[in-house]
Protein backbone atom coordinates (compact mmCIF):
# COMPACT_ATOMS: atom_id res chain seq x y z
CA UNK A 1 0.00 0.00 0.00
CA UNK A 2 1.48 3.89 -0.79
CA UNK A 3 1.89 6.16 1.64
CA UNK A 4 -0.88 8.24 0.33
CA UNK A 5 -3.48 5.18 0.37
CA UNK A 6 -2.79 4.49 3.85
CA UNK A 7 -3.53 8.14 4.77
CA UNK A 8 -6.96 7.70 3.10
CA UNK A 9 -7.69 4.89 4.59
CA UNK A 10 -6.98 6.18 7.85
CA UNK A 11 -9.18 9.06 7.15
CA UNK A 12 -12.16 6.90 6.05
CA UNK A 13 -11.53 4.78 9.67
CA UNK A 14 -11.55 7.64 11.57
CA UNK A 15 -14.24 9.02 9.62
CA UNK A 16 -16.77 6.09 10.36
CA UNK A 17 -15.43 5.71 13.79
CA UNK A 18 -16.90 9.43 15.06
CA UNK A 19 -19.45 10.30 12.30
CA UNK A 20 -20.87 6.63 11.66
CA UNK A 21 -23.99 7.64 9.38
CA UNK A 22 -22.60 10.37 7.37
CA UNK A 23 -20.46 9.78 4.34
CA UNK A 24 -17.57 11.41 2.57
CA UNK A 25 -19.04 10.08 -1.20
CA UNK A 26 -15.79 9.09 -2.26
CA UNK A 27 -15.41 8.73 -5.84
CA UNK A 28 -13.61 5.57 -7.28
CA UNK A 29 -10.20 6.23 -8.12
CA UNK A 30 -9.20 7.71 -11.78
CA UNK A 31 -7.29 6.27 -14.58
CA UNK A 32 -3.79 7.15 -15.48
CA UNK A 33 -4.91 8.43 -18.53
CA UNK A 34 -7.81 10.70 -17.13
CA UNK A 35 -5.27 11.99 -14.91
CA UNK A 36 -2.38 12.49 -18.03
CA UNK A 37 -5.53 14.30 -20.33
CA UNK A 38 -6.67 16.81 -17.08
CA UNK A 39 -3.02 17.72 -16.88
CA UNK A 40 -2.45 18.09 -20.85
CA UNK A 41 -5.68 20.68 -20.60
CA UNK A 42 -3.95 22.30 -17.40
CA UNK A 43 -0.50 22.09 -19.24
CA UNK A 44 0.97 21.23 -15.74
CA UNK A 45 1.40 17.82 -14.23
CA UNK A 46 -0.35 17.48 -10.93
CA UNK A 47 2.62 16.92 -7.95
CA UNK A 48 3.17 13.36 -7.06
CA UNK A 49 1.30 12.70 -3.72
CA UNK A 50 -1.73 14.40 -5.51
CA UNK A 51 -1.85 11.98 -8.49
CA UNK A 52 -0.97 9.25 -5.73
CA UNK A 53 -4.32 10.66 -4.25
CA UNK A 54 -6.29 10.62 -7.52
CA UNK A 55 -5.59 6.95 -8.12
CA UNK A 56 -7.54 6.36 -5.00
CA UNK A 57 -10.28 8.30 -4.54
CA UNK A 58 -11.28 10.91 -8.10
CA UNK A 59 -12.58 13.93 -5.19
CA UNK A 60 -15.88 13.38 -3.77
CA UNK A 61 -19.36 13.41 -5.47
CA UNK A 62 -23.23 14.76 -4.59
CA UNK A 63 -23.50 16.48 -1.33
CA UNK A 64 -21.20 14.87 0.92
CA UNK A 65 -22.33 14.56 4.57
CA UNK A 66 -18.99 15.26 6.04
CA UNK A 67 -15.90 17.40 5.18
CA UNK A 68 -12.39 16.40 6.15
CA UNK A 69 -10.77 19.28 4.23
CA UNK A 70 -9.93 22.72 6.55
CA UNK A 71 -11.57 25.62 5.00
CA UNK A 72 -13.83 23.94 2.26
CA UNK A 73 -17.19 22.26 1.76
CA UNK A 74 -15.66 19.35 -0.28
CA UNK A 75 -12.58 17.33 -3.11
CA UNK A 76 -13.29 18.23 -6.25
CA UNK A 77 -13.02 15.21 -8.89
CA UNK A 78 -10.64 15.58 -12.18
CA UNK A 79 -13.59 17.00 -14.13
CA UNK A 80 -14.40 19.33 -11.67
CA UNK A 81 -10.77 20.57 -11.86
CA UNK A 82 -10.71 20.73 -14.79
CA UNK A 83 -13.81 22.84 -15.47
CA UNK A 84 -12.80 25.07 -12.84
CA UNK A 85 -9.19 25.88 -14.48
CA UNK A 86 -10.91 26.00 -17.60
CA UNK A 87 -13.33 28.76 -16.17
CA UNK A 88 -11.01 30.70 -14.08
CA UNK A 89 -8.48 30.99 -17.36
CA UNK A 90 -10.86 32.30 -19.27
CA UNK A 91 -11.17 35.93 -16.90
CA UNK A 92 -7.49 35.66 -16.33
CA UNK A 93 -6.12 39.06 -17.35
CA UNK A 94 -2.04 39.64 -16.96
CA UNK A 95 -2.13 43.15 -17.93
CA UNK A 96 -4.71 43.89 -15.33
CA UNK A 97 -3.74 41.56 -12.61
CA UNK A 98 0.20 41.54 -12.89
CA UNK A 99 1.00 44.64 -12.11
CA UNK A 100 -1.29 44.54 -8.65
CA UNK A 101 0.00 41.71 -7.07
CA UNK A 102 0.73 42.05 -3.60
CA UNK A 103 2.00 38.86 -0.85
CA UNK A 104 0.17 37.48 2.08
CA UNK A 105 1.63 38.23 5.19
CA UNK A 106 4.48 35.25 5.02
CA UNK A 107 5.43 36.32 1.22
CA UNK A 108 4.75 33.06 0.11
CA UNK A 109 1.50 33.61 -1.64
CA UNK A 110 0.62 36.06 -4.78
CA UNK A 111 -2.69 38.08 -4.49
CA UNK A 112 -4.03 36.98 -7.84
CA UNK A 113 -6.85 35.68 -8.57
CA UNK A 114 -7.73 33.27 -11.22
CA UNK A 115 -3.72 33.23 -12.31
CA UNK A 116 -3.56 29.60 -14.96
CA UNK A 117 -0.81 28.09 -12.80
CA UNK A 118 -2.88 27.75 -9.97
CA UNK A 119 -5.20 24.59 -9.38
CA UNK A 120 -8.34 24.57 -7.51
CA UNK A 121 -8.65 21.46 -6.01
CA UNK A 122 -11.13 21.11 -3.16
CA UNK A 123 -13.83 23.88 -2.93
CA UNK A 124 -18.16 23.90 -3.16
CA UNK A 125 -19.71 22.13 -5.48
CA UNK A 126 -20.17 25.30 -7.50
CA UNK A 127 -16.61 26.69 -6.76
CA UNK A 128 -18.23 29.78 -5.86
CA UNK A 129 -16.84 30.12 -2.45
CA UNK A 130 -13.75 28.90 -0.76
CA UNK A 131 -11.28 26.89 -2.28
CA UNK A 132 -7.67 25.00 -1.76
CA UNK A 133 -5.01 25.34 -4.72
CA UNK A 134 -2.25 23.95 -5.89
CA UNK A 135 0.02 27.28 -6.24
CA UNK A 136 2.66 27.08 -9.45
CA UNK A 137 3.17 31.14 -9.25
CA UNK A 138 4.30 31.58 -5.91
CA UNK A 139 5.58 34.32 -4.06
CA UNK A 140 9.37 34.92 -3.43
CA UNK A 141 9.47 32.79 -0.31
CA UNK A 142 6.90 29.69 -1.95
CA UNK A 143 7.57 26.96 -3.61
CA UNK A 144 5.74 25.24 -6.46
CA UNK A 145 2.88 22.90 -6.09
CA UNK A 146 2.51 24.01 -2.26
CA UNK A 147 -0.74 24.77 -1.01
CA UNK A 148 -2.79 28.19 -0.84
CA UNK A 149 -6.24 28.60 0.87
CA UNK A 150 -8.96 31.63 -1.25
CA UNK A 151 -10.80 32.58 1.85
CA UNK A 152 -12.91 35.82 1.81
CA UNK A 153 -10.86 36.54 -1.21
CA UNK A 154 -7.35 36.73 -0.50
CA UNK A 155 -4.85 34.27 -0.34
CA UNK A 156 -2.67 32.66 2.58
CA UNK A 157 -0.19 29.15 2.93
CA UNK A 158 -1.84 26.62 4.07
CA UNK A 159 1.10 23.85 3.49
CA UNK A 160 3.92 22.49 1.32
CA UNK A 161 2.17 19.38 -0.55
CA UNK A 162 -0.46 17.51 -0.77
CA UNK A 163 0.96 14.56 1.18
CA UNK A 164 1.50 17.16 4.16
CA UNK A 165 -2.31 18.44 4.24
CA UNK A 166 -3.55 14.79 4.41
CA UNK A 167 -1.34 14.20 7.57
CA UNK A 168 -2.27 17.46 9.09
CA UNK A 169 -6.26 15.82 8.47
CA UNK A 170 -5.08 12.45 9.72
CA UNK A 171 -3.74 13.56 12.48
CA UNK A 172 -6.45 15.95 13.80
CA UNK A 173 -9.00 13.03 13.18
CA UNK A 174 -6.85 10.68 15.58
CA UNK A 175 -6.94 13.78 17.96
CA UNK A 176 -10.43 13.82 18.02
CA UNK A 177 -10.86 9.98 18.29
CA UNK A 178 -8.66 9.77 21.31
CA UNK A 179 -10.69 12.62 22.81
CA UNK A 180 -14.28 10.78 21.58
CA UNK A 181 -15.87 8.93 24.64
CA UNK A 182 -16.06 5.41 25.12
Amino acid sequence: MTPIASLWDRIESHMATLWPTRTLNLRPPATEAQITAAESVLGLVFPADFRASVLVHDGQEGQPEASFLPGVHMLGSLQSIVECWVGDAQSYVPNETEPLQWFDEVGRTHQVHSHPRRISFAGSPHWDYDRLLFDFDPAPRGRAGQIIIRRGGEFSYVCESWRELLEGVVAGLEGAVKREPR
